[in-house]
């Protein structure tokens, strides 16, 4: 059985497996997106959702849960942006590209 973990975003739980987990890195002042699960140190999940993320940024919610509320939070900004690229790409191919 995975463990569930809860999204600092939305605040909905979820598998630990369908959630990113960012934590710090080794200076302890930037929030860096942690694929592997290997940081060491406090870790916090939020969903592979563009709208998770931003909810995540705009409310310092990773900074909040990281325990470190100075945080560059740059990293989890740009998987918002990239994940709402690839949404908009899927969106675009799936309608076949007409308006």
């Amino acid at each position: 059985m995975t463990p569930e973990r809860t999204c600092v975003g939305c605040r909905a739980t979820a598998p630990q497996d369908q959630l990113v987990r960012v934590a710090l890195d080794s200076s302890g002042l930037v929030v860096v997106v942690d694929e592997q699960r290997r940081t060491p140190g406090r870790g916090a999940y939020v969903h592979r959702d563009p709208r998770c993320i931003t909810q995540a940024v705009k409310r310092n919610a990773a900074q909040r849960a990281l325990r470190a509320p100075r945080a560059d939070v740059s990293a989890l900004s740009a998987l918002g942006s990239a994940l709402s690229a690839e949404e908009a790409a899927l969106c675009e191919k799936g309608s076949g590209g007409v308006e």
